[in-house]
């Protein structure tokens, strides 16, 4: 290049760049890799994990897209219409799920299960972990069956919150409040059970509500992952907790 003025374009294909000067001159082709660095909030951001732990996962990375968004848009798009069926919206009941089986199989089941299996090719264990633990409603379990059944997945929310400490607010309030929804919803069969009609319906409204507050939190973070995925100058912040934790030696 004559100056640091002239003007410079470039043309690309599959394998090679060439450098066009202003006066139609070209160099030689050029095998180009551009590297994009990411800081370790970033990257928690982005992949719910604190950092990287090889560079057999950050070649993954730099190759394949970023699952994480799929798996919380799967987990959105299930559990929040059960919310609200679950608080009574519109006149609608527990019975109302029935309608959103399609959406329990397709999303909670492969769309979850999906986003998992991509999240353990990464290399990203907590997020596999999370996301391939989906759960559907199983119509063949009943009551005490059932709130027990319900207990002791939020016994793995509760320990999934717990796992989550190192990445950010808003993970956590996600986890935090599944949990506690699946002990309302549990508390709630366990009634029912017993034949306490009445305390096993404020139960499940009282679990419908606080996992709308966990889907605020969902729609929150798929904010960000949108903004981020599209490059945009702005962003919502999530709350780093990566700093706050001492890196186990």
């Amino acid at each position: 290049m004559s100056s640091s003025s002239e003007k410079i374009a470039m043309e690309g294909d599959d394998h090679n760049t060439r450098y066009v000067h202003a006066d139609g001159a070209s160099d030689v082709p050029l095998n180009r890799q551009i590297s994009v660095m990411l800081t370790q909030q970033q990257f928690e951001q982005l992949y719910l994990q604190p950092q990287i732990k090889s560079s057999a996962q950050a070649q993954n990375i730099k190759t394949f897209g970023n699952p994480t968004i799929i798996g919380i848009i799967s987990f959105l798009l299930s559990f929040s219409p059960t919310t609200v069926c679950l608080m009574g919206w519109h006149g609608t009941t527990s019975a109302s799920t029935l309608a959103l089986m399609p959406a329990y199989y397709l999303l909670s089941g492969i769309g979850l299960a999906l986003a998992g299996v991509l999240e353990w090719f990464l290399g990203n264990t907590l997020p596999s972990v999370i996301f391939s633990a989906a759960i559907t409603q199983d119509a063949t379990v009943y009551g005490g069956g059932l709130g027990f059944y319900l207990l002791f997945w939020a016994l793995y929310c509760f320990i999934g919150t717990a796992a989550a400490l190192r990445t950010n607010v808003t993970f956590v309030w996600i986890l935090f409040f599944v949990a506690c929804t699946f002990t309302f919803l549990s508390a709630s069969y366990l009634s029912a059970a017993k034949g306490l009609a009445t305390a096993a319906a404020n139960l499940q409204t009282a679990g419908g509500a606080v996992g709308f507050v966990a889907c605020v939190g969902g729609w929150w973070m798929l904010l960000h992952l949108a903004l981020a995925a599209g490059d945009m100058p702005f962003n919502v912040p999530l709350g780093d907790l990566s700093t706050y934790w001492k890196k186990r030696e």
